[in-house]
């Protein structure tokens, strides 16, 4: 094969060139090879990283340390804590979530702003397509699938095909809905066809489909969204997030500065309300004396809360629960006027992993204490 070289000029087998070799092109098939060396990668960083008996400490918890100012877009960050045990936990992987429990004779409970950053991007661009599909509680990465589905098969879909059916774009092991998914999560940020095939590993060809396709059906993305923030960069030399921060961009007038702009949107938005939300949890006596924060990850609040054995016990989680899910769902405001709030969805489980049995709607969460209380009842049966 044609070796890859590194910006120096040397050759290179670094995880970037070792993507490149395992994508199919016009050329050549996919190198299965460079397939595995990723793969054993992953394990060997799994293993290193999370799975060592150095990060935990000797009480059988581990603990990071949070930094306030570790990103650029008010988001916090996380890495080993000051005695060097620990890691960080923003990135813990899917597959061993189970293994991080909370401490004993209690729950591992979290809320989640639905769909953030899509959202944000959504309204901020004044998106009538994705904002119907927010407003009426549709799943946004499956909408964008079937919409590419359609241009794919020439608006004849085939009955047996939906959303969670297996595609043939990339190498066939995922769903339509797979791809819609990572398309809302690159596109916004305007990924070119190249970087997105290198990013998910496949074929520019396929890559290229999908971000045009992406672009036909949401041309305010690029038109308002992307616009309005190159025009703010070059005039202002700042952005402005919906919090109302702003953060400054100095730098050259360049397309890499430029998707830093695109980010700082609903990046800073979101870290604004994760900011502001532990901010009223601190001074709420009640939240803070009930729930123990564990775990703060993107768009995420994860935390723990004493096993509920009376009634009256029950009636405190629930309440517990309603007052956090009310710190997080701000009322934001975009240029075009419209007010909107994104929805924080529950996640209850006896570990980190998540819990599909576990988990409640933002747009679903009851409206009364007794109402919660009988839907946690449900959610949180090995308690009873």
């Amino acid at each position: 094969y044609k070796p890859y070289r590194n910006k120096k000029g040397k050759i290179t087998a670094d995880k970037a060139a070792l993507k490149r070799l395992a994508k199919p092109t016009q050329d050549r098939e996919a190198n299965t090879i460079a397939s595995n060396i990723l793969e054993a990668k992953s394990y060997g960083k799994l293993l290193s990283t999370y799975l060592v008996d150095s990060k935990i400490d000797s009480d059988n918890r581990i603990r990071c340390s949070y930094n306030p100012c570790g990103t650029l877009y008010e988001r916090l960050s996380s890495s080993k804590n000051i005695f060097g045990t620990g890691t960080n936990l923003q990135n813990i992987p899917h597959s061993i979530m189970e293994a991080f429990v909370p401490e004993e004779d209690s729950f591992y409970a979290s809320f989640d702003l639905s769909q953030a950053e899509n959202r944000i991007v959504a309204y901020v661009s004044n998106c009538t397509t994705m904002i119907k599909a927010f407003e009426r509680g549709e799943d946004i990465h499956s909408l964008t699938a079937k919409m590419i589905m359609e241009v794919f098969y020439n608006g004849h879909v085939p009955e047996n095909v939906v959303a969670e059916t297996k595609s043939p774009l990339g190498d066939g092991k995922l769903t339509w809905r797979d791809w819609g998914k990572r398309a809302n999560h690159g596109l916004n940020y305007d990924f070119g066809y190249r970087n997105f095939a290198l990013l998910y590993e496949i074929a520019e060809t396929d890559a290229r489909f999908i971000v045009e396709t992406y672009h036909k059906m949401y041309p305010e993305i690029r038109a308002i969204f992307h616009t309005s923030v190159r025009n703010s960069i070059k005039d202002k030399k700042y952005v402005e997030n919906l919090m109302g921060w702003k953060h400054p961009f100095m730098g050259a007038l360049d397309d890499s500065t430029f998707k830093k702009g695109y980010a700082s949107i609903p990046q800073g938005t979101v870290g604004g309300i994760i900011a502001q939300a532990l901010e009223k949890w601190s001074k709420d006596e009640e939240v803070f004396t009930n729930a123990k924060v564990l775990l703060q990850i993107h768009d995420q609040l994860g935390f723990s809360i004493k096993n509920p054995r009376t009634e009256e016990q029950w009636i405190t989680v629930a309440k517990t629960l309603m007052k956090i899910k009310n710190f997080m769902e701000v009322p934001l405001t975009t240029s075009f006027g419209k007010v909107f709030t994104i929805p924080a969805d529950l996640m209850v489980g006896k570990t980190l992993k998540k819990n599909k049995k576990g988990e409640l709607k933002g747009i679903d969460f009851p409206k009364t204490v007794n109402e919660v209380v009988l839907k946690l009842k449900e959610l949180i049966t090995w308690i009873l």
